[in-house]
This record gives structure tokens, C-alpha cells and sequence, in this order.
């Protein structure tokens, strides 16, 4: 069933993208380039001839999509668009769902990202100083607008993003379609990705340690269905559930560190869920006791039973531009004031943040975190933990995907075979949506009515 709302927001995004689409470009300077190979701005790099398409599209289709999976050169391609633009006058705008994957983003880049929120919000008074990610930043002066982890897009916040843009501004979606769908209503990149009319470019070259990496093709497999392979970058091991607590402490606190040149700071645990033996709650109280202990006349405070120490990893899951800080900032208690009733924090961009006893709900120890918390992130190690206790229903194919897919060098994944069969095996839940033939209908006129299922109950639905 759906919602007005939803309904409304779906119809105006299949407008607002055939508008966008019959639209004449701002990037009409660049079309001379477009009938032949790109310039060559750095002669340090080399664009491939599917990334070369990618970039000919992102500056002759309004509306466009490259899509890949891990090492494929998304990133790459994505800031070689950019100086392309950027080489005739052309300014971009850079935003993802989230403000760590817009941070990410911008850290690839070279170039200042905010998160689609703040994009759209209030426009700059002036436009005379650069960006910074609390900016609210109209994209409306923008002649490319490029939207990183668009997997992560809900309906309705793109369709306000679409309302923003003027004719002629160009949008890229760039995104992973097998990483897990947004937390609010719909499947954006999916949807757009399953209309022909939709230019797209799907980049399948792995690029990462010279495609020898077992990370991307366990990713792969997994997308398959296929059982994972051990070996190299990515290991599986088996563990009973009343082990793995213990197996992932001593992997985090001993195993890993002592094996690869890191610190315990640069493995991360992610796991499905919030609760149980394996969720990310009862983890990060172990690894905290055992990486950070309390100490006899050391500061402690106790918030919704957790302690609060000096040295703690602590993770903020609310945006506050008062601080400086995005969700998904990681940083350090560095001070624990009992007299004013406050903690302060250092985040990894020695940002000094102050957080009132009373907001400490807005921080999470950071040695564990959900897997949908980590989206838009990487990390150097990262571990897994599977059970088929109470995490059991959210084993599916995608968020396993998810998870591999956040590590740069190395992932292990800890727990019982039959939970990682499950995720293996056991598709995304199907999503109800009917942007799709929205689109169809938009782009060529025809009325293509979506197919209708029907829910546990009998109930008719479309999808």
C-alpha cells in the first residue's frame, strides 16, 4: 500500500527527471570533446575505456548512473569527471545520503562534499568563500551535481533534491546497487537502473591490489549466491555461538594486530544487529574491557549502562553542526568533567566536540557497529560476526555484501557456517515500489503498469 505522499513523491520524481532530461545541457562547451577521446588533464592517469565512457556520459546526459562494485575504479572515474568539468569552468557539487559517505567523498575527491540534506537547504548568502560540509549549498549554480552511495537514496529526499535543480544542471548518481537499500520508503538506484531510457554505465574492471584481491570476488560470489572462498584478503571462521564473543576480542586485540601492521583502532567490527551475544552492543562492551579498562582513580561515567572512559572509540550517529560533527564521525574521549557534567570528545579530524551527560544518547562506543551504520565507510580490517540467534532474520545477501565490501585490506568473518549459508543464499527482501514504471511512463509516454503481488496475508499489492 501506499501512502499519498509516497505516491506523490514518486510521480514527481518521474516528471522532474524527464524534465531534467529534456532539458539543453550547461555543459555545451564540453560537447566538442564529446566526439572523440577525452583530453588527457593529468598524464599521471589513464582512464579505461569503460570509465572513459563513464565520464562522456556524466557530461553529455543530464541524468546518469555508474554503478560498480568494490575496486572497480568508481571513485577514480568520479574525480576524473570532475577536473573534466572543472578544466572548462564548470562548477560541481558534490553530496552523499549520510555525512560520513559525504566526508568519504570528499576525501577522495579532493573537493568539498555535504550531505543531500544540507545541500538542499537554505541557500548560501554569499558565494565568495569555499564550501565547507556545513555549508547549506544550493546546487542550483552548479552545472554538475554528483550524489555518491545513491543505493542509500529514499524517495522523498530525492525528490526534493530534483526539485532544486534547474534545467540544464546535470546529476549523477553514483552507487553500488547490491549494498543494502535506504532506512526510509523505496529503492531508487535499483528502480532507475531497471529502466532501459536511463543512460548508465556499469564499471566491472577490479582495479584494487591489481584485481587480485579476494575481497571483491568473495563480493562477487556472494552476489551469486555462491559459497565464499577462503584465502588471502578474506577468511571465514568457523565459530560456535558462545565463542564468538571471546574469538572476536582476541581477533581484535591480539590475532590481527599481531599478524598485520595495525592497531586495534583500524579493525572494525560490524555487525547485523544491535542486541544478542553477537550484536554490536554486549561486542563493544568486551572489546572495551578488554582494549581500555577501567582504572582505579581513572574518570568514568555511566550512561544507559554504558561506561564512558578516557581513550574510548566512540562513534556519533547524529548530525550537529554546532560541533562539527556528521554522523558517523569517529573520534576519542580525550576528558571526563564531572563538575560541569560533560565529555569531551577528539574526532579523527581533530574536530573538539563537548557533549552534555544529557547527550550522550548521540554517541556510541565504536569498537562494534551495525552494518547499516557503516554505509559510505571504509576501513583497513574489518570483522564479522554471524549467528543464527537473534540476528537470524536480518541474514541476508546484501548486508553480508555490505559488510565485505566496507574492508580495504582485510575481512574475517567469525561465526556459525549455517548463518553465513543463510546470508549467502537468502535474497533482499523485495522492496514495494512503483517508480519504475513511473519512469517508463515519464521517459517514453507509455503506461507501464507494475505487476502485483501479494503480501503473507493474500493481500494484493504492486510492486
Amino acid at each position: 500500500m501506499f501512502t499519498p505522499r509516497l505516491h506523490a513523491a514518486e510521480t514527481s520524481i518521474a516528471s522532474r527527471t524527464a524534465r531534467l532530461r529534456g532539458t539543453t545541457t550547461r555543459l555545451a562547451t564540453l560537447r566538442p570533446w564529446c566526439k572523440g577521446p577525452l583530453p588527457l588533464l593529468d598524464s599521471a592517469t589513464q582512464l579505461t575505456p569503460e570509465q572513459e565512457a563513464a565520464a562522456l556520459m556524466a557530461v553529455t546526459e543530464p541524468v546518469s548512473v555508474l554503478t560498480g562494485g568494490p575496486g572497480c575504479g568508481k571513485s577514480f572515474t568520479v574525480k576524473s569527471i570532475l577536473d573534466l568539468v572543472e578544466a572548462v569552468g564548470g562548477r560541481v557539487g558534490l553530496a552523499a545520503p549520510t555525512g560520513r559517505a559525504a566526508k568519504r567523498l570528499q576525501e577522495i575527491t579532493g573537493r568539498p562534499a555535504t550531505t543531500v540534506h544540507r545541500m538542499i537547504g537554505k541557500p548560501k548568502q554569499e558565494n565568495t568563500g569555499p564550501l565547507s560540509l556545513f555549508d547549506a549549498y544550493d546546487p542550483l549554480d552548479a552545472d554538475l551535481v554528483v550524489i555518491d552511495e545513491a543505493s542509500m537514496l529514499e524517495v522523498a529526499l530525492l525528490d526534493r533534491l530534483l526539485g532544486k535543480l534547474s534545467p540544464g544542471v546535470h546529476l549523477l548518481l553514483v552507487g553500488d546497487v547490491h549494498q543494502l537499500p535506504s532506512v526510509g520508503a523505496g529503492q531508487v538506484l535499483r528502480d532507475l537502473l531497471s529502466v532501459p531510457q536511463v543512460p548508465r554505465t556499469q564499471l566491472s574492471t577490479i582495479f584494487r591490489q591489481d584485481g587480485t584481491s579476494t575481497i571483491p570476488l568473495n563480493a562477487q560470489r556472494i552476489n551469486r549466491g555462491e559459497d565464499t572462498v577462503n584465502g588471502g584478503q578474506f577468511w571465514f571462521l568457523p565459530t560456535p555461538d558462545h565463542k564468538i564473543t571471546d574469538t572476536v576480542v582476541d581477533l581484535v586485540t591480539h590475532r590481527l594486530p599481531d599478524a598485520y601492521p595495525v592497531r586495534p583502532g583500524d579493525i572494525q567490527v560490524l555487525a547485523p544487529a544491535t542486541k544478542g551475544p553477537a550484536g554490536t552492543r554486549d561486542l563493544a562492551l568486551a572489546i572495551q574491557a578488554a582494549v581500555n579498562p577501567h582504572q582505579d582513580g581513572s574518570p568514568q561515567h555511566f550512561a544507559d549502562g554504558r561506561p564512558f572512559r578516557l581513550k574510548d572509540r566512540v562513534i556519533a550517529i547524529r548530525n550537529d553542526p554546532r560541533k562539527g560533527v556528521l554522523n558517523g564521525t569517529t573520534g576519542t574521549v580525550t576528558a571526563i568533567d564531572d563538575k560541569e557534567r560533560q565529555i569531551h570528545v577528539t574526532t579523527d579530524d581533530q574536530v573538539a566536540a563537548v557533549y552534555g551527560f544529557e547527550e550522550l544518547d548521540e554517541l556510541l562506543h565504536a569498537y562494534a557497529i551495525t552494518v547499516h551504520r557503516s554505509q559510505g565507510s571504509e576501513y583497513p580490517i574489518v570483522v564479522v560476526p554471524l549467528t543464527m540467534g537473534s540476528s537470524y532474520l536480518l541474514l541476508r545477501r546484501n548486508l553480508l555484501y555490505t559488510a565485505v565490501t566496507r574492508a580495504r585490506e582485510l575481512v574475517v568473518v567469525v561465526g556459525d557456517p549455517d548463518a553465513l549459508a543463510t546470508a549467502i543464499k537468502r535474497p533482499a527482501d523485495p522492496r514495494n515500489s512503483s517508480l519504475a514504471p513511473r519512469f517508463h511512463e515519464a521517459l517514453t509516454g507509455d503506461v507501464l503498469l507494475p505487476r502485483p503481488t501479494r503480501n503473507p496475508d493474500g493481500q494484493a499489492t504492486l510492486c
